[in-house]
């Protein structure tokens, strides 16, 4: 697997972008970028800059809009009742990858989910641990889950994940660009749904309660794309 030393994430200049990845890319949910916000700051869309409409983050009701800050690029969530939701749903049947930038302030909370069956996918669950969670109604049990953990350290302020699913299920963790070697797996049999970010559907929604600065999403796997975005991530 690939790890990546602190030379090369320091000597990073810039230059790719999620968009260069063509079809693979599902949506990028750009650091600073198509955040439009009401009163306040308060965020009513935050623009999918893939370009679906339907996989755009929104909030109409303004009790459950995020805010944004202007000075960090982040959209800052309460962990009390903040969440954005798309109209429509993203499904990762069998390989993908995943970035997010973040600053968890409580733990067991989520960062994006599925809000309409209670699968959510990816959860805080303590300071050095990520849940993945996928579900086909299908299956027997319904459900899986991956528990990625850190290999040292916690999660912090300036926190930047990769998080990936082959071919054949083996999960792939990186933690500011460094692999944490996990030996978790993910069935393909089991879809992974999206649709909202901060919460996941049911009694115990988890909200989220910190920083989202930069969330991409892919439909593939593969060792260029994990080097380019744990590069990007690390410039954020």
């Amino acid at each position: 697997m690939l790890g990546l030393g602190n030379s090369l994430l320091s000597g990073y200049t810039g230059g790719w972008s999620p968009t260069e990845e063509g079809s693979s890319l599902v949506a990028w949910y750009k650091k600073g970028a198509r955040v439009t916000a009401a009163v306040s700051n308060k965020v009513t869309l935050w623009g999918n800059q893939e370009g679906t409409t339907g996989y755009d983050m929104v909030q109409d009701t303004a009790t459950n809009q995020p805010t944004f800050d202007a000075t960090t690029g982040a959209v800052v969530f309460d962990g009390v009742d903040n969440f954005l939701k798309m109209t429509g749903q993203i499904t990762l049947a069998t390989t993908f990858t995943i970035g997010i930038k973040f600053n968890v302030e409580t733990v067991n909370t989520v960062l994006l989910a599925d809000d309409n069956t209670g699968n959510e996918m990816i959860k805080v669950i303590d300071a050095d641990t990520i849940r993945v969670k996928a579900a086909e109604a299908s299956e027997s049990p319904t459900n899986v889950t991956a528990n990625l953990n850190l290999g040292e350290g916690t999660f912090d302020a300036d926190s930047y994940v990769v998080i990936t699913r082959d071919g054949s299920g083996n999960m792939g963790f990186w933690h500011k660009g460094v692999d944490q070697s996990t030996s978790a797996t993910l069935s393909v049999d089991y879809g992974v749904d999206i649709d909202a970010m901060g919460r996941r559907q049911g009694t115990s929604p988890n909200y989220f309660d910190g920083d989202i600065f930069d969330v991409a999403i892919f439909n593939t796997a593969n060792s260029a794309l994990t080097e380019e975005l744990n590069l990007y991530l690390s410039g954020l």
